[in-house]
């Protein structure tokens, strides 16, 4: 019965006022043992700061890149000589700053880079410099070995490279630079050996370019150039510069390698002649030539006209060199005053410093050089100077203006990690701030935590810039977690579990349990696809082609084999102990089953799993829907020799073909994730433009598309996960995503809305619902259909905890039983009544989503301890958190946004809230928000999937709501004293609405916030209204 709403609406009480609106927040000292009511470091800001540095990604679209998610995948390729292997063989700074580098590399910290790459002074990448992709032939890895800049800004750039953007530069070419290819400069007409290369540029001062390598330039007939060429600045041949009979072509080996020029300001060119030293006369003749017993790299001309020379020689034109460097006078004679010390190995690279100083780079690597050492002007070893990074195998050095040191290397030694980048300060310390390069990583699986963190198995050398081999730990934000220091895994990790606080890893090389800082427990070899663990502290692996379980300690349980016949890619338990099994396999112990079956607990074939369900191919993944129909996809193009089904299916309970169910997948599945509402997360082949890529979409329950979802990226997903309702991580092979760089890991906008606390029907509204003791039957009326659903659930002196336990997104009638801490719950999905037993008498029951996997889990608040205890449904036990103090009031809200339910407390004494946020490592935050006498009310009442906190006045009525979406807030009187809140989304807008229900009656208020104003009569004065279930 509606009543009059001039009886409900009043004006704002006078009386609520704050001395201050501001939020406390304590972040967690891990110097101390902090925690709610203890010393703890304090940060106040006021509501509208502390708003804007938590503000969600929920606005975004669908399938947006989340611009603050970007941890970077790296893939430091490590190898035993100069053709394999990343590099970084140029470093050039330009007048501004930026510093150039080019070599064999993918990417550069977290930006995609094609073997060239421009950083910011400060070491940042620069995002104005697009590298563009450089190919060549027969499979040989692309490389850029030469560098040079021209004083209008564009970069000339020289490799093995055929093509730079498309586009025939063999060779050399020329970028804007911006890293455009500049059209001006041609070479069209050059021939480029398959295998040659160019491997230093110079500019002249009439802008003429002069380069060296191991090529064949020009074309047959036309005056071919070999090894050393000079063309115009719009790369047209200049002819006057003849090596021919300087360079004498052998074969296709086409004569001695020049591997550095030197322009001189006489107009004269020094360049080497693989181990020689030649200068031609500006007319191009030689007149001056030094023989050494080895190659020569790289020259430098001092100030005072002197030459330095370095390479891999230990005698100059007869002259023993022990350094490999000798220092020529402006009359050609060895500066004998130069006196280096002795470093076996050769220098590679030589730049002059001020004060006349001379860097050294090269493959000389000592305990005390560690291949990069500082000599004084006289070659004596500068003492001052002392680098202690890892070794460098360095090929080349640039100065920074403000006197910085880049060093490019050769990465070599996985275990010692050589980087191929460093940069050093003018003393030889080494910078914080280092810029990771490589190639793109690769992740495999995407583990999140209980506590919110994320781990990370593939292939990979660096997440976050962090070194670690193959798996990491990245924090919630995707920040490396440093903490997790495990290096064990050598080869390409697969799949990811959790076992209480351990991690199971299956790789390519083996199989391993690890502790929760990354430390093996045990380990055995064989490819490991998938590890699952079991409820009983076993676990099930897939190893090579046989299904086994172990024990706890790793040892084998030999009541448990099955042999397949081939790869064994999936394991899935089902909640009944069955075991659902994909991969390639065509045979189970030697019984006829294709490529998916389903095992007894003990390891048998389940003969109610149809025997027939033939997919032609690939399972490679499963998903388990509530209702015991089972998704499968992989690579397979029909089932049951029905070619409308493919690549994405989904089969009933007993294994028969779902033929409701019709996906239109147009190629190979290569992720798969099912959300909580049902819909389906794919990655996998799409059609995008007539072309095929590498897409990410989501199909509805019944196989039919759901456009609102969409991504594009340059490579395969391999995982997906839910970190939350609107988030969706991806993992894989990429390095971007919608056209913006995310190397391996990204995360994406979902929009998805939360199920709706207290919808029983599953339409996204909260229902008008009471629990009556005297009969322990529940009321409700359901917004669907106006239908009243009354089933008799519970006993006397149950308590009411309405949750969605079986995740289906509608909220199932259910009870805590204190006298003996059990849990009922009637699923809503087949009507089973499930029981479980966790706590004990005086525990209060906080029923919610605390692993994030969308079903409610165990949550119980001990006020004898202030202790919380918790059961997830995916997380199992975890342990226990004391948080709070005597008399504060439980709640539950996922106060963050992160999809998790937060451990949160009310303080009545002083009006303070106090949460425990699950995206920052369960991180202490407080609010100060209401006062003595008020019931806090949490609920999300601005749609933007975080609770807000919010209080019902009972003094005088007043609702006070905080929004958490824009830092405003929200104040109305809507109710009296003796009323109880029922906040509750009663219009399916994605908002809770002001509601309350008056027991005097039996009647219901609700202040809809799309709808508007509604009142029923419904219920007795002693029943519970279950929106009213939580509120202390």
């Amino acid at each position: 019965m509606a009543r009059n709403p001039s009886d409900l609406l009043y004006n704002l009480a006078p009386s609520y006022t704050f001395s201050r609106i501001e939020a406390v927040v304590r972040a967690r000292d891990n110097s101390k043992n902090t925690g709610v009511g203890m010393t703890s470091k304090i940060q106040t800001l006021t509501l509208i700061i502390f708003q804007l540095l938590t503000l969600s990604f929920s606005a975004a679209a669908a399938g947006d890149v989340d611009p603050l998610f970007n941890p970077g995948l790296i893939q430091v390729a490590y190898a035993g000589n100069p053709t394999n292997g990343t590099t970084v063989r140029r470093a050039v700074v330009q007048p501004d700053g930026k510093v150039v580098l080019a070599g064999r590399f993918g990417a550069a910290h977290k930006s995609a880079a094609n073997n060239i790459v421009r950083l910011n002074p400060d070491g940042s990448v620069d995002p104005s410099f697009r590298a563009p992709v450089t190919t060549t032939s027969n499979f040989i890895t692309t490389e850029i070995t030469a560098l040079a800049l021209q004083s209008d800004g564009k970069i000339l750039i020289g490799g093995n490279f055929i093509t730079v953007a498309g586009v025939s530069r063999p060779g050399i070419a020329r970028l804007n630079s911006d890293g455009s290819v500049d059209p001006t400069f041609m070479s069209a007409d050059a021939y480029h050996f398959n295998t040659g290369v160019v491997l230093d540029i110079e500019v002249g001062a009439d802008n003429k370019i002069t380069f060296g390598g191991h090529f064949i330039y020009g074309n047959v007939g036309g005056g071919q150039k070999f090894n050393l060429a000079r063309t115009f600045a719009d790369g047209s041949l200049d002819s006057s510069l003849d090596p021919t009979g300087i360079i004498l072509p052998n074969g296709p080996d086409v004569g001695p390698w020049v591997y550095d020029i030197l322009l001189l300001p006489d107009g004269k060119t020094l360049f080497t002649r693989s181990s020689e030293v030649v200068r031609l006369n500006a007319a191009g003749a030689v007149e001056f030539s030094v023989p050494t017993n080895h190659i020569l790299h790289r020259f430098a001309r001092q100030t005072d006209g002197k030459i330095l020379v370095a390479g891999e020689f230990t005698t100059f034109n007869g002259f023993p060199v022990p350094a490999g460097i000798v220092r020529l006078n402006t009359n050609d004679s060895i500066d004998t005053s130069f006196t280096p010390p002795a470093l076996a190995g050769g220098m590679v690279d030589v730049e002059l410093l001020s004060g006349g100083k001379v860097l050294l780079t090269g493959n000389f690597s000592t305990a005390s050089t560690k291949d990069l050492i500082l000599l004084n002007s006289d070659g004596t070893a500068d003492n001052s100077f002392s680098y202690a990074g890892a070794t460098l195998v360095a090929y080349d050095a640039a100065v920074q203006l403000d006197g910085k040191i880049v060093v490019g290397a050769q990465a070599r030694d996985l275990t010692g990690y050589n980087p191929p980048l460093a940069r050093v300060a003018a003393n030889g310390s080494l910078d914080p701030l280092q810029v990771v390069v490589g190639n793109k990583g690769k992740a495999n699986d995407i583990l999140i935590q209980p506590d919110g963190r994320l781990l990370i198995g593939g292939k990979f050398t660096h997440a976050d810039s962090g070194f670690r081999s193959n798996i990491a730990r990245l924090n919630a934000d995707g920040l490396f977690d440093s903490s997790f220091t495990t290096n064990y895994f050598s080869n390409e990790v697969i799949d990811l579990d959790m076992q209480g606080d351990n991690v199971l890893v299956g790789a390519d090389g083996g199989y391993a349990k690890l502790d929760g800082a990354g430390i093996a427990q045990f380990g055995a070899a064989g490819v490991t696809y998938d590890l699952d663990a079991l409820p009983n502290g076993q676990i099930l692996a897939g190893v090579n082609n046989i299904l086994k379980r172990m024990n706890a300690n790793g040892t084998n349980d030999a009541s448990f084999l099955v042999n397949l016949n081939s790869s064994i890619r999936r394991i899935l338990v089902q909640p009944d102990g069955k075991i659902l099994i994909g991969g390639f396999f065509t045979q189970v112990n030697g019984s006829p089953r294709s490529r998916i079956a389903r095992l007894n607990a003990d390891g048998t074939l389940d003969p109610t799993f149809d025997p027939n369900l033939t997919p032609n191919g690939l399972v490679a993944h499963l998903a388990l829907q509530p209702d015991g129909k089972i998704i499968i996809a992989g690579q397979f193009t029909g089932i049951n020799f029905d070619t409308n089904y493919h690549d994405l299916a989904r089969v009933n309970a007993n294994g028969t073909l779902d033929t409701s169910f019709h996906s239109n997948t147009q190629g190979e599945v290569t992720s798969l994730r099912r959300q909580p509402d049902g819909k389906i997360i794919v990655g996998g082949v799409g059609i995008v433009s007539g072309i095929a890529r590498d897409t990410l979409k989501r199909y509805n329950t019944d196989g039919s598309v759901d456009a609102t979802l969409s991504a594009v990226m340059d490579g395969p997903v391999r995982d997906i996960a839910l970190q939350d309702g609107n988030r969706i991580l991806i993992g894989g092979e990429f390095t971007n995503v919608n056209g913006i760089d995310r190397l391996g890991l990204a995360r994406l906008s979902n929009n998805v809305q939360p199920t709706a606390p207290f919808d029983y029907d599953g339409d996204g509204k909260a229902d008008v619902s009471v629990f009556r003791a005297s009969e322990n039957k529940w009321y409700v009326l359901q917004s669907s259909d106006s239908a009243i659903y009354q089933p008799v659930f519970g006993i006397a002196g149950d308590i009411p905890v309405p949750a969605d336990f079986d995740g289906d997104r509608k909220t199932d009638v259910a009870i805590y039983r204190p006298s003996s801490g059990q849990w009922w719950y009637q699923s809503s999905i087949n009507g089973a009544q499930i029981a479980a037993t966790f706590g004990s008498s005086g525990d209060i029951p906080r029923p919610s989503d605390f692993d994030g996997d969308g079903r409610a889990d165990l949550v119980l608040f001990r006020p004898s301890t202030s202790t919380w205890l918790r059961f997830g449904s995916t997380a199992g036990s975890v342990p226990n958190v004391a948080f709070g103090l005597a008399g504060d009031q439980p709640l539950i809200g996922d106060f963050d946004g992160d999809g998790r339910s937060d451990l949160a407390i009310f303080r009545p004494s002083n009006g303070d809230w106090w949460y425990s946020a699950s995206s920052a490592g369960g991180a202490f935050r407080n609010v100060h928000w209401g006062q003595t006498g008020d019931l806090p009310v949490p609920a999300d009442f601005d749609g933007d999937s975080k609770t807000d906190f919010a209080v019902y006045r009972p003094s005088d009525g007043g609702w006070y709501i905080y929004n958490s979406g824009d830092g405003s807030f929200t104040t109305t009187a809507f109710g009296t004293s003796s009323d109880r809140p029922v906040a509750g989304d009663y219009d399916g807008d994605g908002r809770a609405d002001i509601a309350i229900f008056r027991p005097s009656g039996g009647l219901w208020y609700l202040l809809r916030s799309t709808s508007g104003f509604a009142g029923l009569q419904f219920g007795l004065s002693t029943d519970t209204p279950t929106p009213n279930s939580f509120v202390p």
